[in-house]
């Protein structure tokens, strides 16, 4: 054969058809007739279909991507620990977002919402009023929020729930307070029925008011209304009234206290009022006058009413008087609702009991008691409040009883120091006084008896050091100073006690008593200068007056003198000014300028003169050197000079003008009697006050109500004829002379006004009209004031002028008002000693050296007044008639005192009063002026040789008198008695009523006494003294007398001249304060509510003192005043700051965010216009009635904005619109979101629980982290596998709704992550948290517990979203087990690997669905709404006050929620959590209550308030975390039906229905191939064929190489073949 023939197509085909491994094709090929042809074909069609069919089944299952699950269980030896995350509840802490910028959050959490100015909102409440609206919600709630009780109008509140009280009216904290409010003795429901029908307990008085209020008897008549009604201060109990009067008995008491000169009305007073001890009775002897103070009555004490008819028996009615046999709880200082930290074990006693077992205690020293009422427990102490410093715990079910007086003491230097502290101020312990050796110690208790000293090592001053000391070695003899607090004054009420009972056995001396320090004097030499000056006239710096460089002392005096360089005048320096010595070498010492501003009298400094010489100021300093002047005493008198008092002239040194020179003047100190001018200042047209005149007054008057009218007028304005003072016909009345002194009533009918009526008035002669006013003519200031403004009485307590200044110049309050002074000075009780409706000064009690007053300074109180007229220009010439005028002889002029520069008249007046001595004579002398009184008798007969210049005028007597005065007693200066069997004290004026008490005393024979002139006081003894020397005691203070029938030895009658002097006066004064007001035995709350109700002023602060219940309210803060605020822990002292108003600052602006009100102060921006006055003339609430209400406002056209992203369809905005859309109705109506306007937000929220307030307020992470619960706080205990672990071992981070979360094996940081090895509790994690619950804030802390989370170290943790939360008071217990799950990524799933892509949440972490899709919201609202309200992107947080912005921030939720917001969050391909077993139990159990009781307190001082089993179950929570197993249980994702069983199935299918094979299918290929080939080759061949070539070539390829079976005979041109 020439070349290979080229095959057709044809013979490709069916070459591969006989040839091929197919089953079935060949067999078509193969047959040679039709019938089998087509039967083949049909076999091979069918199973073809088969194939296909069964081929695209198994397609089908494997594109299903089908997955299988398999779950293993693993045990392991050990397990990584997870991440336990625990957060508080709550999400800010109270007390420090109080303390911040937004501290305005605490009006969330008051009882009170606020209503708001019509017109109203759609549904809201109408008050009746027309005003006012509130939300429905708050109708018929029990509170008045219509303040006209509109609201509450008709309404039923049904009932209560189980330790509830009903309040049919209603109250402040609604329909049903609380149980245990009822009969608390304070009024909860606005109609005190909770107080209604209650029983007053045995100790407490019930008030007259209607409901019968009930109040301690020590709350009776002690300035203060507690009763509703004030009948707690009423006349009727507190006056006469108070006490059950049986006539002609006396109880004759022998420790009784006799005042003379009393009416019974004052006696009365003086009883209730008594300070030595409770005054149950009194005996009243109608002639005498005098008044008998009993320390108990008829029932209590052995003696009987005997028959007297002088005297009236008057018992008191209003007493606790079972109180009395318990009296030991009166040694305590009470503290209500307070207690201290204590593990003493509790006994159940009464609250006298616990006193007395407490005092009877032997076993250990019981300083204190904790008493609580409801279970009668009893716990005492030995250590207390005021003496170990511990501090007091609030808590309302205990009372604190502290002993009284252990560590007080009065004086400066603590010599009557009788406290307990052993340590010095270095440290150093304290040798036993009882264990020194008198050879080798000066001071031992035999050398110091009687100084406190004994067998104890508490620090004591006997030797008048500067302060209490002790010795602290024993081989030499050192020591050292203690440090013992303060002086007190009140320490001086002390009771003396006995040494080995740690006390004092003497009064303290009254010439040491500790005054506040004074920057000025009232002395003419300073003797009482308190200041810190250190300078010298001249500049020199003081020298410390313990220091002996580089002057040694002369002086050493202990009074006012101390271990520093202020200037002082020690008494026995006899300087006149204070001084000091100056560290200048060359300048031993010089006087200092100590006047300051406060000592400056106005009214003093002012003069009218040009020369001034009409000065009596206070300047003592000359205006060139710089020199001090010297006293006007010391200088001798020249003879061109008038030097007395009238020119000013007197024993002090301060600048005059006696020579009518051109200025005032004195003698400086420098040698010699140089004279130089002082600068005191211009001289004044007119000054305050006019010069006294000596004229009568008339028919004028000066006061504005007339009081002072002494003029004739006798007619009412309608002419009446007026009735005699004297008379009590027709009209019976009680405006006598005898009860109305110095009134200017009389034995006459002229007008007249005693009482402080409008004007002057008169009783009527006519029957039928009891009284009219009277047309005495106008006021006339010029009127002269002598008469009114002249006293009598040395103490000027019969004083009845129109002074109401102090002689620092502070204005006088009113005696009718408490503010802002409280005191018990009513006029009901007073008014017989001139005290009214006035603010004239007074002397009511004469308790005080001249008349004083309360001032309208609180930090001043009370102070005396300048009254501008000396005593004695009142003494007129007729107290002369009381003498018989002689001549002195010649060798009878001894005197025991003298006096310069008086008249006759005024001599004689002292002679009377004085108080030191009997004045039988004085001596005058004509030309020099001087008095010289003597207290012997003189022979009234004529001298025979007589002093020309010297008048004696001898006191004419009465028979009374001469029994009285002329029994002679011994007299014994500076003495008093040590041990005289005490029988009576006296109050008495002068020695002559003592004297006058000591011969009347008819209840025991009187032998001797004491009188002290200063502090007026008489004592009065059955023992006589001067046979018993030891038994008296040297006393400067007091003037012993025994009387000479009993002894008949007489010692000098002579008394030192100005006896006075040795004594140093104080007057107290606090710095200078604000205005104020002070509130008594209130709460906090109740103090706050004063404040904001006070209407006389703009309360801005007020302190609340818990210890005592004070409430100081003050219109000025510490901020204005440049005051810093001092720790208030001890003295448990709060202090508020009102922040809705301020002052203007020193430019005379208002602070940023606040207004000024038309009255001038600044209120706060949102306190326009929220129905409640705050500006003074009410300019903040005027014009207050908006037109637009936020409901007007249209949502929707902010919505229509939404149709620009893509996908959002009208029909998508309509739903949301009807179906998720929330309109918070805060929009227009509230005044502002940053800062947020509080009041508005509750005023309009529409929730009554406000949680649609919780994110009003914008905080940042970092103020989260800051007000947020601390770690160091929350988790109070920590342990894992049984070791301590801490709060250091968590990592924080700030969740927005949980706040501040800690996390615990973290990981972070490069943190090491704990194994845990074992199972089981013991292994795990075990936490003790603290809520803190009194730190909750409403809006935020709604559940109380814990929320926690367990997560795998790096995970995200989402608190809100997974947590757990555990209760208060249980133990949660948690198990868990491990789990793993392995998801299959693309096709089999749609999982996402790897870690968290989003940093909010944290980078690093891994992959979390949920952190994904907050992420997601967070980022798509920035995007479209411009704002978040999440913290954590530190992108602006969207307001709730802005319409666009929550609408568009809800919308954002709902794409979200609706699955039409674009977030691609997928599960995570690998995934680990864990299974929770979770169980509870009540913790901790009773019988380890106490345990914790004892420890928790040393854990954190902020547990000091967990006391009881409430506050735990309240407060703690217990949680534990543990692996129940150490396994694994593990999903695993595999795929159903993988590529190697789909194309395992599609081989056997092609077996199984064609026959097919690989090497058929390799047949298959070549075919195809050889189709391919030979249709390319087809193509290149380019020369045409015939039909007769093709059939030569079709002939020679059907008989070449292929033989084919035989058919028959065929024609090859058949056509059949052909297509075959």
């Amino acid at each position: 054969m020439a070349g290979k023939e080229k095959r057709s197509l044809r013979d490709i085909i069916s070459n591969f058809a006989k040839n091929t491994t197919a089953h079935g094709i060949p067999n078509i090929t193969n047959s040679t007739s039709p019938l089998g042809r087509t039967v083949w074909s049909a076999v091979v069609l069918t199973g073809f279909s088969l194939f296909v069919w069964q081929s695209s089944e198994l397609l089908m299952q494997f594109l299903d991507y089908g997955i299988n699950i398999k779950f293993d269980l693993v045990t392991v030896p050990k397990l990584s620990f997870p991440t336990v995350t625990v957060c508080n509840t709550n999400k800010i802490r109270k007390t420090e977002i109080l303390k911040s910028e937004h501290q305005r959050i605490r009006v969330v959490d008051e009882d009170f919402v606020l209503p708001y100015y019509a017109p109203c909102l759609r549904s809201d409440f109408a008050c009746k009023t027309g005003k006012l609206c509130i939300k429905q919600y708050l109708v018929c709630d029990g509170i008045n929020h219509c303040k006209d009780m509109s609201d509450e109008d008709g309404c039923d509140y049904g009932t209560c729930g189980n330790g509830q009280f009903r309040c049919p009216s209603g109250s402040p904290k609604g329909y049903c307070i609380d149980e245990r409010w009822k009969c608390d003795r304070k009024a909860d429901c606005y109609n005190s029925e909770d107080e209604a029908q209650c029983e007053c307990n045995k100790n407490e008085f019930q008030c007259k008011d209607p409901i019968g209020t009930c109040i301690t008897y020590d709350m009776l008549c002690d300035g203060i209304g507690d009763c509703p009604d004030g009948s707690d201060e009423h006349y009727y109990t507190c006056g006469l009234m108070a006490f059950e009067t049986t006539y002609s008995k006396r109880l004759s008491a022998k420790d009784a206290v006799l005042i003379i000169d009393s009416s019974v009305e004052v006696c009365a007073q003086d009883c209730l009022h008594f300070s030595e001890f409770v005054c149950l009775s009194f005996d009243y002897h109608f002639e005498k006058r005098y008044c008998y103070i009993n320390p108990g009555n008829k029932d209590t004490i052995v003696f009987f009413l005997t028959e007297d008819s002088n005297y009236g028996y008057y018992e008191r009615i209003y007493y606790d008087f079972s109180a009395l046999d318990n009296n030991t709880v009166l040694k305590f200082e009470r503290f209500p609702n307070a207690m201290i930290k204590s593990d003493d074990p509790p006994q159940k006693t009464t609250t006298e009991e616990c006193a007395q077992l407490c005092l009877d205690e032997i076993t250990f020293d019981c300083l204190a008691f904790t008493y609580e009422p409801m279970t009668s427990q009893c716990r005492l102490h030995n250590a207390s409040h005021s003496l170990d410093g511990i501090p007091l715990i609030k808590d309302s079910k205990h009372d604190y009883y502290d002993r009284r007086g252990i560590e007080c003491y009065a004086l400066e230097d603590g010599g009557d120091y009788r406290g307990r502290m052993f340590v010095t101020s270095s440290g150093q312990i304290c040798k036993n006084w009882s264990s020194l050796d008198p050879s080798k110690f000066k001071v031992t208790p035999s050398t110091e008896p009687g100084k406190g000293l004994g067998d104890h090592n508490y620090c004591r001053n006997p030797t008048g050091k500067s302060t209490p000391w002790c010795y602290t070695s024993d081989k030499i003899e050192v020591y050292e100073r203690c440090a013992v607090g303060l002086p007190k004054l009140k320490c001086l009420s002390q009771k003396p006690r006995e040494d080995n009972s740690i006390t004092s056995t003497s009064q303290p001396d009254s010439e040491k008593v500790t005054q506040m320090a004074r920057d000025c004097f009232a002395d003419p030499t300073g003797q009482g200068y308190r200041g810190t000056k250190s300078i010298t006239v001249t500049g020199r710096r003081c020298q410390n007056w313990l220091a002996n460089s580089p002057h040694s002392p002369t002086w050493f005096p202990t009074i006012g003198v101390e271990d520093y360089n202020y200037c002082r005048n020690p008494i026995d320096s006899e300087e006149v000014l204070p001084w000091c010595y100056t560290t200048d070498p060359s300048v031993r010492w010089e006087y200092c300028d100590v006047r300051e501003p406060p000592c400056v009298d106005p009214d003093k400094e002012c003069y009218t003169s040009e020369n001034g010489a009409d000065y009596r100021g206070y300047a003592y300093i000359t205006n060139s050197g710089n020199k001090v002047c010297k006293k006007w005493t010391d200088i001798k008198v020249q003879d061109d000079m008038v030097f007395n008092s009238r020119n000013g002239i007197g024993d002090h040194n301060f600048c005059r003008n006696p020579s009518n020179a051109d200025a005032p003047w004195c003698y400086t100190t420098i040698s010699g009697d140089s004279v130089a001018f002082c600068d005191v200042g211009p001289h004044q047209s007119e000054c305050p006050l006019p010069a006294i005149s000596d004229t009568e007054l008339k028919e004028c008057f000066s006061d504005p109500k007339g009081s002072d009218y002494r003029g004739t007028v006798s007619k009412t304005v309608s002419g009446l004829t007026c009735q005699k003072w004297t008379m009590q016909i027709p009209h019976a009345h009680t405006r006598t002379p005898d009860l109305y002194l110095n009134a200017g009533l009389g034995d006459h009918n002229y007008c007249r006004n005693p009482d402080q009526e409008p004007t002057p008035w008169c009783y009527t002669t006519s029957p039928y009209i009891r009284w009219e006013y009277c047309d005495v003519g106008e006021r006339d200031m010029s009127c002269t004031l002598l008469g009114i403004e002249c006293f009598y009485n040395r103490r000027a307590t019969d004083y009845r002028g129109y002074m109401s200044t102090t002689i620092s110049g502070h204005t006088c309050q009113k005696w009718t008002e408490q503010s802002p002074n409280t005191h018990p000075y009513h006029t009901e009780f007073y008014h017989l000693r001139g005290i009214g409706d006035h603010n004239y000064c007074r002397n009511p009690t004469g308790e005080m050296p001249s008349a004083w007053c309360y001032t309208t300074n609180r930090d001043v109180g009370y102070e005396l007044c300048d009254l501008k007229i000396d005593r004695k220009e009142c003494v007129t010439d007729h107290v002369l008639n009381d003498f018989n005028v002689s001549f002195a002889p010649l060798e009878d002029l001894e005197y025991d005192q003298q006096y310069e520069q008086m008249t006759e008249a005024q001599c004689a007046a002292m002679c009377l009063e004085y108080s030191a001595f009997v004045c039988m004579f004085f001596d005058y002398s004509v030309q020099n002026h001087t008095c010289y009184l003597s207290s012997n008798s003189s022979d009234q007969s004529q001298p025979s040789t007589v002093q020309q210049d010297i008048v004696r005028y001898i006191r004419i007597l009465d028979d009374t008198e001469v029994e009285i005065l002329h029994l002679k007693f011994s007299r014994y200066p500076n003495k008093k008695m040590i041990e005289g069997g005490l029988q009576r004290k006296v109050i008495a004026g002068s020695i002559s009523e003592c004297i006058t008490a000591c011969i009347e005393m008819d209840i025991f024979k009187c032998k001797s006494l004491d009188f002290s002139p200063s502090q007026s006081t008489c004592n009065l003894y059955e023992k006589p003294s001067a046979n018993v020397g030891g038994l008296m005691k040297e006393d400067i203070s007091y003037i012993h007398l025994t009387r000479q029938e009993i002894t008949p030895q007489s010692m000098n009658w002579a008394v030192t001249p100005n006896v006075l002097s040795a004594f140093e006066e104080y007057s107290l004064r606090l710095l200078p304060g604000y205005d104020h007001k002070i509130f008594h035995r209130s709460s906090e709350e109740e103090c706050a509510t004063h404040c904001l109700k006070e209407s006389s002023f703009i309360c801005l602060t007020f302190e609340y003192i818990s210890s005592k219940r004070k409430c100081i309210l003050s219109r000025k803060s510490h901020r204005e005043l440049s005051l810093q605020l001092e720790d208030g822990t001890e003295t448990q002292t709060n202090y508020y700051v009102r922040w809705d108003i301020k002052t203007k600052d020193v430019n005379n602006s208002c602070p940023d965010g606040y207004r000024e009100c038309g009255s001038g102060e600044c209120v706060y921006q949102y306190a326009i216009c929220d129905t409640v006055q705050d500006c003074a003339d009410n300019s903040d609430e005027v014009e207050c009635n908006p037109e637009v209400k936020g409901e007007y406002y249209d949502h929707r056209t902010v919505t229509e904005q939404f149709l620009d992203i893509s996908g959002i369809t009208p029909e998508i905005l309509n739903d949301f619109e009807n179906g998720y859309y929330r309109d918070n109705g805060f929009s227009g109506v509230v005044k502002g979101e940053v800062p947020p306007d509080w009041y508005g937000f509750k005023t309009f929220s529409s929730t009554p629980d406000y949680s649609d307030l919780r994110s009003v307020l914008k905080l940042t992470g970092e103020e989260i982290a800051k007000y947020g619960h601390q770690a160091e706080d929350f988790i109070l205990q920590c342990t894992y596998d049984e070791k301590t672990c801490s709060h250091s071992d968590f990592s924080t981070f700030q969740d927005d709704h949980y706040g501040n979360c800690f996390k615990f094996n973290h990981g972070l940081n490069g943190t090491v992550v704990r194994d845990a090895n074992r199972q089981g509790a013991l292994s795990g994690l075990r936490l003790t948290l603290f809520l803190e619950q009194n730190e909750y804030i409403s809006i935020y802390g709604r559940n109380a517990g814990a929320r926690v989370n367990i997560n795998p170290p790096n995970d995200t943790v989402l608190p809100q979203d997974e947590g757990i939360t555990i209760m208060p008071g249980t133990v949660t217990s948690i198990g868990i087990r491990e789990k793993h799950t392995f998801r299959k990524t693309k096709p089999y799933g749609k999982c996402k690997d790897g870690t968290n892509e989003d940093n909010l949440y944290g980078p690093g972490n891994t992959y979390k669905v949920l952190a994904c899709q907050k992420a997601c919201i967070q980022r798509q609202m920035l995007k479209y709404c411009k704002c978040v309200d999440s913290y954590i992107m530190g992108e602006p947080q969207c307001l709730i006050t802005n319409i666009t912005q929550d609408t568009c921030r809800q919308f954002i939720r709902y794409l979200f929620q609706t699955k039409k917001l674009d977030c691609d969050c997928r599960i995570p391909c690998e995934e680990q959590f864990y299974d929770k077993t979770i169980s509870q139990s009540l913790w901790p159990a009773t019988v380890s209550l106490s345990y914790i009781l004892k420890t928790i307190h040393s854990i954190s001082a902020k547990t000091n308030d967990i006391n009881d089993a409430l506050s735990v179950s309240l407060n703690l929570a217990q949680l534990e975390v543990y692996f129940e197993e150490l396994t694994i249980e593990s999903t695993t994702e595999s795929p159903a039906y993988g590529i190697e069983d789909f194309l395992s199935d599609i081989g056997g299918t092609l077996g199984l229905y064609i026959g097919l094979s690989v090497i058929t299918v390799a047949e298959f290929i070549e075919l195809v191939a050889s189709v391919i080939r030979y249709m390319y080759c087809s193509q290149k061949d380019s020369n045409p064929r015939t039909a007769e070539s093709e059939n030569k070539d079709r002939e020679r390829r059907f008989s070449g190489a292929y033989a084919y079976p035989s058919f028959g005979r065929v024609d090859i041109n058949d056509t059949k073949v052909a297509k075959l």
